[in-house]
């Protein structure tokens, strides 16, 4: 364990004196690369970093870090450029960019970081004493930064305060978050089950490491450790010191340090001012309060939303560090924070210092619990005018870093469109409408006002081997806020399982209600071999093509779909559906309407509660038999299924007007609309149904 940290960019020109003590291991003066070494900024557990200035192509200063002898093993350098590219992703105001990454001619890697002239965020809210509410405001950046790295599938798994400097710019402080995925790099997988190198050293910093991270077990390190680190930084924010005692914990050997960290509950921030005696003026001085005043900005929200970030029990954390920012701001607005229950006692409160002025006339108890009932009336009023009805999936962001991999975020586009389009309280544009806003340049508001939604569901898809790191977030469409964010590490088996978490998840964040019937579309999804899941992705990616090469490879990857697991309905429906398209085009009908038809059948058998299983057999019985009665009876169930599915409706339209029903296709076809306004074939539909009404004007504008 090393306790000198790196403090890359350093400013304060006194610390940056003291390290003229560490002997650099390349000559000052010297290149590496086209890197020209100036001074030592500092020295860490995995490498030397130098002050450093870039000879070409561009000459600019940078933070120039070099693994130790003994950390450039073979391993650790063929997994570097898959680093990199990681890193690379990286692309935030309030993270240091990493320029470049390469070796030295001993082979050593390095990585050439943005040079940030900054000071730890502790020390830079002690020397300029800045109040609670001010290093609030302050660490919310970093959150967001943590957040941002969440989403490119990104863990730092080293935040401390030498990992979170503070510059000045046009004398504003700028938090920046620095050294990310340095140690990610040394590691063995997406998550690193272990916490040695080869070294036998931590990855990361005993202080502010999670207990997970402590333990050598076989449970993934995720992204809530990131929030358990932040805990610990808010808390020494607040309270000048860690909630482990530093000195204390690197006195104990390793067994005593792994049981204080996974099974010591710390004291409560507000708590440890009241026991640090003769040091706490100081502590008080530097946050430009008194004693009183300190605690009492400390006890009670603040307590409550550091002791959640610190919770041994990692499921107890903030999901997201998106999720710990918004508490905060929550506080600071002196609204309800959700890191403790909201009983009606704590909310009446919050509502009293909302609304001092009005509050202060009120000298009786009766006209308190009057106006407290008239607050809650409005408060239920408005919650009732911001529920969101409607939302769509923006197509998810591939972080895999592998083009051939697109399939995969594609798949999770759709999967999560068709998962939330089980639930009968929101309206869900489908796949083919959202797919067009994939890599495009329209903001969240310009594709959920197109979309005609509250509400866009965005995100990422990181693929490592068998495993997958999905993030997910909710944004207002209105006013660009975001409501909700999450994350899930699964293996690939579970990714058709993974999209009911999703939607379940999202479904509470907008505390939609879930009808029994609801809950059992979403219970339907079951973990499957990986093998599967595969091949159903590529069977999808492939047939959405529409070209004869992209049909041959989707019968091609069902068929081996259901060579592995027979009983998955679903490869039997995509099945269904490939020799659905290829009639008339590779088969004629006398050849593809039968397997059609019995792989749909296939698919209804094994799975009597399957949409689109009815959607194909319904689809055939219309087109092909013209069984109009049995095609009716299995698109109204395929309906009644999945209430969102657009296509079926458009089917259902169309039989209606088959049948002479217009003013009921006409029906059929305006809710297909409304479910998806952009798409081509509710519009197309809409327009074939009033020219059967014989409204020629309407289908022409149409």
């Amino acid at each position: 364990m090393d306790k000198n940290d790196d403090h890359i960019g350093q400013g304060d020109e006194d610390s940056t004196r003291t390290l003229h003590s560490i002997k650099p291991m390349y000559e000052l003066g010297s290149t590496i690369g086209c890197y020209k070494l100036l001074s030592v900024l500092g020295e860490g557990g995995f490498g030397m970093v130098y002050l450093a200035e870039q000879q070409h192509p561009i000459k600019r200063l940078v933070a120039l870090k070099v693994i130790k002898p003994g950390m450039d093993t073979k391993q650790v350098i063929a997994r570097f450029e898959t680093e990199r590219q990681a890193l690379a992703m990286l692309d935030h105001p309030h993270i240091a960019r990493v320029f470049d990454a390469g070796a030295t001619e001993a082979g050593r890697p390095y990585f050439a970081m943005e040079y940030v002239k900054g000071i730890p965020i502790t020390e830079y809210c002690d020397k300029y004493k800045l109040c609670t509410q001010e290093r609030l405001r302050l660490f919310i950046p970093l959150c967001q930064a943590i957040q941002h790295a969440h989403n490119k599938g990104i863990i730092h798994r080293d935040i401390k305060p030498s990992n979170a400097l503070v510059m000045l710019h046009d004398e504003k402080p700028i938090p920046k978050i620095i050294d990310f995925g340095v140690a990610k790099a040394l590691n063995q997988r997406l998550t690193e089950r272990t916490l040695f190198t080869e070294q036998g050293q931590f990855i990361g910093t005993p202080e502010y490491m999670s207990p997970e991270q402590a333990e050598l077990t076989g449970l993934d390190v995720d992204t809530r450790t990131d929030i358990y680190s932040l805990g610990v930084l808010l808390y020494e924010l607040l309270t000048g010191c860690t909630p482990f005692d530093s000195e204390d914990l690197r006195s104990k050997g390793y067994g005593e340090m792994q049981r204080i960290i996974c099974e010591q509950d710390p004291v409560k921030p507000s708590r440890k001012l009241t026991t640090l005696g003769g040091r706490l003026e100081d502590i008080t001085k530097r946050r430009s309060a008194t004693a009183d005043q300190l605690l009492k900005s400390v006890r009670g929200d603040l307590d409550w939303i550091v002791m959640k970030c610190l919770d041994k029990d990692r499921t107890r954390r903030y999901e997201t560090a998106n999720g710990l920012a918004m508490d905060i701001e929550r506080h600071l607005n002196s609204e309800s924070v959700m890191a403790r229950p909201p009983s009606k006692l704590y909310r009446f409160q919050k509502l009293v210092r909302r609304n001092k002025a009005a509050f202060a006339a009120v000298t009786v108890v009766a006209a308190a619990l009057a106006l407290a009932a008239a607050g809650w009336w409005l408060v239920s009023q408005r919650g009732a005018r911001d529920q969101i009805t409607s939302l769509a999936v923006k197509p998810l962001d591939d972080f895999s870093g592998d083009p051939n991999q697109a399939y995969l975020s594609d798949g999770m586009t759709e999967a999560l469109c068709s998962a939330l389009g089980n639930i009968s309280g929101l309206r869900v544009p489908g796949r083919a409408s959202v797919m067009r806003y994939k890599g495009g340049q329209k903001s969240i508001r310009e594709m959920g006002q197109e979309l005609n939604v509250d509400a866009i569901v965005e995100g990422s898809v990181q693929r490592a081997g068998n495993r997958m790191l999905i993030t997910v977030q909710l944004v207002e469409v209105a006013t660009d806020r975001h409501l909700w964010s999450t994350s899930f590490e699964r293996d690939l088996g579970e990714f058709f399982k993974v999209q009911s978490e999703v939607a379940l998840a999202i479904a509470a964040g907008v505390q939609v209600r879930l009808t029994p019937e609801d809950q059992a579309r979403l219970a339907r999804a079951r973990r499957i071999d990986p093998r599967v899941a595969e091949a159903c992705l590529l069977g999808a990616h492939h047939w959405s093509k529409f070209t004869e090469a992209g049909l041959t490879n989707a019968f091609r990857y069902f068929r081996q779909a259901i060579a592995i697991d027979p009983t998955y309905a679903p490869a039997h429906s995509g099945l269904s559906a490939c020799y659905g398209v290829a009639t008339g085009w590779l088969y004629a009908p006398a050849e593809s309407v039968p397997p059609a038809k019995a792989e749909a059948q296939k698919a209804i058998d094994l799975d009597p509660t399957f949409a689109e299983g009815y959607g194909a057999r319904g689809m055939l019985r219309f087109f092909d038999d013209w069984d109009w009665r049995g095609a009716e009876s299995d698109l109204r169930r395929a309906i009644e299924l999945n209430p969102n599915g657009s296509g079926n409706l458009d089917c259902y339209a169309g039989l209606l007007c088959a049948l002479g029903r217009i003013e009921e296709a006409l029906a059929e076809q305006r809710k297909s609309l409304a479910l998806d306004p952009v798409s081509v074939a509710a519009n197309h539909g809409l327009g074939i149904v009033h020219y059967y009404a014989r409204r020629f004007d309407d289908a022409i504008a149409q």
